[in-house]
C-alpha cells in the first residue's frame, strides 16, 4: 500500500515535493525537517513534541488532541524557536494516534 499511496501522489501532485513514510507518525521525519506543514490523522493524547521541533517557523501543524474515542483539532503555528500558538478549531472523532508520543496501543 505504501508504494500505492507514493506513486497516486506523484501523479496528483508531480510539480509538488511529497515525500511519505511508513512508521512512528509521533516522532516525525527528522531528516527532512523543517516543514512548512504536518497533518497528522490519528488522535494524539498531546502534541507530540517531535513534530513540533520540527516545524519550521511560520509552519502549520493541524492535528486531533484529546482522548482515544473524542479531540479537539488543533492548529498549531510556530512563532519562532520556542513559542508555538495553539488554536483549537472543532470536536472530531479519529482513531487513535500508537507511537512513542502518542497511545501505547494497549487499549
Amino acid at each position: 500500500m505504501y508504494n500505492t499511496a507514493r506513486t497516486l501522489l506523484k501523479e496528483l501532485y508531480p510539480d509538488k515535493n511529497i515525500q511519505c513514510r511508513f512508521g512512528d507518525g509521533t516522532i516525525g521525519w527528522n531528516e527532512f525537517s523543517p516543514f512548512k506543514g504536518i497533518i497528522v490523522t490519528a488522535g494524539a493524547p498531546e502534541i507530540p513534541e517531535a513534530l513540533l521541533k520540527q516545524l519550521a517557523i511560520g509552519g502549520h501543524c493541524i492535528i486531533p488532541i484529546g482522548n482515544e474515542r473524542s479531540q479537539v483539532m488543533h492548529c498549531i503555528v510556530r512563532e519562532d524557536e520556542q513559542q508555538y500558538a495553539d488554536y483549537p478549531l472543532e470536536d472530531v472523532s479519529f482513531v487513535p494516534l500508537i507511537g512513542k508520543q502518542g497511545w501505547n496501543g494497549e487499549s
